[in-house]
């Protein structure tokens, strides 16, 4: 499931906790999905900052390694 999905299956799950028309049982299986549904979501949110700050430091390193390149250009 992506990320999107999973997150309205849990906007679906806390509603249907929140109606009260549930058994403990069926209370407690959709809770632990849920729990394993945001467990998803967290990993998928730490993977995309981590891609996020790669890609952002690469462009800082470009943005810095043309700079210095065009004062060397202006200097000659």
């Amino acid at each position: 499931m992506t990320f999107t999905e999973n997150m309205e299956r849990i906007q679906q799950i806390v509603k249907m906790l929140d109606s009260g028309n549930l058994t403990l049982e069926e209370s407690i299986e959709l809770f632990k999905e849920g729990v394993e549904l945001v467990k998803s979501c967290k990993n998928f949110l730490e993977k995309s900052e981590q891609i996020i700050k790669i890609l952002s430091e690469d462009m800082d390193d470009n943005l810095i390694s043309s700079s210095e390149a065009e004062e060397v250009g202006s200097n000659e």
